[in-house]
């Protein structure tokens, strides 16, 4: 009678032990899924966003374009933010590190924008990285209006209001947000995207103005600032 006890003793310890490892470990797993359920959407893991795609871009200045040591033609015009390729990008050609230069995006319709995905600064290579300067802060206009950022000098435009949750909204009715990046790229892993969060609405064209900037830190460094990607989330 004694081992009997004994024996079950041991069993209804080790399935005890058992239960609560299970317990744990289904416990850990459904607060993973949770937390992932509920965690915003990310470049990492765009969830349901869809992704949206310009359809034309411009920019108020751009490096002059250049040959490579091979004869082939290398361009840095706003389209090459938009191209899928992080080896390219948009280098602003004004004077100094191009502070209030800017990229201009059209819808062919409204969208509502959730996420930009950007990759900061020229992510070709480590030393095109590190000698060109990289956007610290970009000022981010949003506007109903395809055409407001066109329009001739002295000509005025009515712009409807954007709907958007939080942000500044100018008097002429367009919605801003001032977005800061980080000066993400390693020797290891150049073109990194960062998760810019915007949510705006109704939007048809949107505008990205640099701030400020960091600088290129090599002797020899170039004085255009640099974006190499930009991915545009949302709903169409």
């Amino acid at each position: 009678m004694a081992e009997d006890n004994r024996t079950w003793l041991v069993r209804a310890i080790v399935q005890g032990v058992f239960i609560t490892l299970l317990a744990t470990a289904l416990g850990a797993v459904f607060s993973a899924r949770v937390t992932e359920a509920i965690a915003p959407p990310t470049c990492d893991a765009t969830k349901d966003l869809a992704s949206l795609r310009p359809a034309d871009q411009e920019a108020s200045s751009s490096r002059d374009p250049e040959h490579d040591s091979q004869g082939r033609e290398l361009t840095y015009g706003a389209d090459r933010v938009v191209d899928g390729d992080t080896a390219t990008g948009w280098a602003e050609g004004a004077p100094g590190l191009g502070l209030n230069e800017s990229l201009t995006f059209h819808f062919d319709h409204p969208v509502a924008l959730s996420l930009l995905c950007i990759v900061n600064g020229y992510g070709q290579s480590w030393p095109l990285y590190t000698r060109n300067p990289r956007v610290r802060a970009l000022a981010v206009t949003a506007s109903q209006d395809e055409d407001v950022l066109a329009a001739a000098p002295g000509q005025q435009r009515v712009l409807r209001n954007v709907p958007t949750q939080g942000g500044d909204t100018t008097p002429d009715g367009a919605a801003n947000r001032l977005l800061t990046l980080t000066d993400a790229g390693t020797q290891d892993h150049v073109a990194v995207f960062q998760t810019a969060e915007v949510d705006f609405t109704d939007v048809r064209t949107l505008t990205l103005r640099i701030v400020s900037v960091y600088s290129g830190v090599t002797v020899d460094r170039f004085p255009d600032t640099s974006i190499s990607e930009i991915e545009f989330w949302g709903s169409p």
